[in-house]
């Protein structure tokens, strides 16, 4: 086969995977906005201003809703903007960018296997191993998703743009025409294995922009997500392992080539210090008493799992917290002992990898376990105890691993081993349209999560959120007892699923009830803001009580300043104890932060009136007819 014959057979491969791992994801197009993207993109003001991208580079946190939560994704960010500038805000057009992009970095590890010198029927089989993995539906069908496919997409693009630099330049018309001789005989016999000399023999002229383009990359990469960072590292392997064939000494060499990665490196690190600042951790509650024995114990656990989970994708979870197993393990643990015998024969089975120089697997292994470390909570703890999300970049080393595998029994096994491949990316794509479905909208998702991890106290606290949102009150009121009974429970608090169950017992006019959830919120968390407004706010029409309402509506305000409720709220019960003077100062500050709220300025016109300031009162009640009027 020719040179162009070989270009439309990749051609044509790239476009096969392409289309499949798009059809397979389509089903996500439906999705509405759920779990973080209602705060981080639909809810978000700062993606109103796509021209603005200075704004997404000094950002300190992803959207308002989020605080100060320390994550840094620039190009994440203004993407989304682009987004809505193109699409507005309806959640098609991130979910259909999430869909094209996901396609497309599928098709690059196609490109990826090939420039490590896969057969194209390997390669093929790579990436769709990669593509149709339901384990990345979390990333795909969640529009904040894209962080992890931006950034895994320019990873690979790096890589490729890496490989090409690698190969040598044509040293003559013998050499060339001995290469596509070569090329030829691997193709035609379609073989797994990685011919090494096919590779170092490939004519294509060494050029420096290959490796500038690869640095670009890994710095774009970086821009969506620092996952990223350990590209070089993983790079320096598939050289080591698959071009070098386990020969360390020439790989040595080229350490030089590898410190060109350092610059964009400590550039994005610049970017991220000057917008957020250090790096802070904000444990997940049911680590959050761990030692570091038992996390690292934890740690084996989860990752035996993950690889089970690459293998056999039966079930996948939005939130693996489970506040009925806290983080605390012994080396004893049936589980830890489960996962220290899986890393011996993981051991075995790269010994023996390497003993048949089965490369290409060997190497698929070393990329799973660097990918994976920095976020496996074995060094440091990352703040989450396990996520599908984090396999995104990982599971391509599985890939390489499983496809080679998989390859090598189509090889010598044609009927059984067709009929393998057939299955396992069959069950893959089923399992991901399945899962598409589960993040269809916020009920789906919080159902399926309850369902499936009946210990996360967020998935009941988040389908309360859904059920008290559609009516159904009664079952929002018991999901929130469940959240906050699964968090209180393991010895922690769950002041928000309190506060939610108090205002819920509110509108049923069970007013007793609802003061005595308040009032475990404030006993327990002394300046939380929410229950201390609310409970202020309830107790303020009994003359009785009405100081100790102003007393924690005072406090309310020294805890929240910006707070223009507390404001609000602090001004009408001094309003209704007669001390006027003082509520016309606490309604003058709620104005100041929310000038062109309507409630503000009836409180103020009331206020006014009370105080006998006719003209005041009239001035006030002329503005909220010009902000009626204009909102209409």
């Amino acid at each position: 086969m020719p040179d162009n014959g070989l270009r439309r057979l990749d051609l044509a491969c790239v476009s096969l995977v392409v289309l499949l791992v798009a059809f397979a994801f389509a089903g996500s197009l439906a999705n509405g906005h759920v779990y973080d993207d209602v705060g981080v993109i639909q809810n978000n003001p700062r993606l109103d201003d796509a021209a603005n991208i200075g704004q997404f580079f000094t950002a300190r946190n992803l959207s308002d809703e989020d605080g100060d939560n320390g994550l840094y994704r620039p190009l994440t960010m203004w993407s989304h903007a682009l987004d809505r500038a193109a699409f507005g805000k309806d959640p098609f057009g991130v979910h259909l960018v999430n869909v094209l992009l996901n396609a497309l970095l599928a098709g690059a590890a196609y490109l990826l296997a090939r420039g490590l010198g896969a057969g194209a029927r390997l390669a093929t089989i790579v990436a769709l191993v990669y593509g149709l993995h339901p384990v990345h539906t979390e990333v795909v069908a969640n529009g904040v998703g894209r962080a992890e496919i931006g950034a895994a997409l320019f990873a690979v693009v790096a890589g490729i743009l890496h490989l090409r630099f690698l190969a040598p330049s044509v040293e003559g018309p013998a050499h060339a025409s001995r290469s596509r001789a070569e090329r030829r005989r691997a193709e035609r016999e379609g073989e797994g294995r990685v011919a090494s000399s096919v590779v170092a023999a490939t004519p294509i002229a060494r050029s420096k922009w290959w490796l500038v383009g690869a640095i670009a990359s890994y710095f774009i990469a970086l821009l969506f997500k620092e996952t990223a960072v350990t590209l070089p590292g993983l790079l320096f392997l598939f050289d080591w392992l698959v071009r070098e064939r386990g020969a360390l000494r020439p790989v040595l060499g080229r350490v030089p080539l590898y410190l060109a990665y350092a610059p964009p490196l400590a550039a994005f690190f610049a970017l991220r210090n000057n917008a957020v600042g250090g790096f802070s951790v904000a444990l997940q509650d049911v680590m959050a008493h761990s030692t570091t024995a038992d996390r690292i114990l934890y740690a084996s656990e989860t990752l035996a799992k993950y690889v089970g989970q690459l293998f056999l994708p039966l079930s996948m979870c939005a939130d693996y917290s489970d506040y009925r197993d806290l983080v605390r393990r012994s080396a004893g643990d049936p589980g830890v002992l489960a996962s220290f015998g899986a890393w011996l024969a993981l051991g075995g089975a790269c010994w023996w990898l390497a003993r048949r120089q089965a490369w290409l697997a060997l190497a698929g292994i070393a990329w799973f376990a660097l990918a994976i470390l920095p976020v496996s909570n074995l060094l440091l703890p990352i703040g989450t105890v396990r996520g599908d999300r984090l396999l995104f970049l990982p599971s391509l080393g599985f890939a390489f691993a499983f496809g080679s595998a998989l390859d090598w029994l189509a090889a010598r096994a044609r009927f059984v081993g067709f009929a393998t491949l057939a299955l396992v990316l069959g069950f893959y794509a089923w399992r991901t349209h399945e899962r598409n479905l589960d993040w269809r909208s916020q009920e789906s998702l919080w159902t399926a999560t309850t369902r499936d991890n009946p210990g996360s106290a967020v998935a009941w606290f988040n389908l309360g959120d859904v059920q008290a949102k559609a009516g159904r009150k009664e079952e929002a009121e018991r999901s929130y007892e469940r959240a906050f009974a699964l968090r209180d429970g393991a010895g922690f608090f769950y002041p928000e699923a309190h506060n939610r169950l108090a205002a819920l017992l509110v509108e049923r006019g069970d007013r007793a009830g609802a003061e005595s959830q308040y009032r475990q919120v404030v006993e327990r968390a002394p300046r939380q803001y929410t229950a201390l407004v609310n409970l202020g706010q309830l107790l303020m029409s009994d003359p009785a009580r009405r100081d100790e309402s102003i007393a924690l509506l005072h406090r309310a305000v020294e805890a929240k300043p910006d707070g223009h409720v507390g404001h609000a709220n602090l001004a009408q019960a001094l309003g209704m104890a007669g001390r006027l003077g003082e509520a016309t100062k606490a309604i003058d500050a709620a104005l100041r932060l929310r000038p062109l709220d309507q409630q503000m300025w009836r409180i103020k016109a009331s206020i006014a009136a009370a105080a006998g300031d006719q003209a005041g009162a009239a001035e006030a009640q002329k503005r909220v007819e010009v902000l009626r009027d204009g909102a209409r």
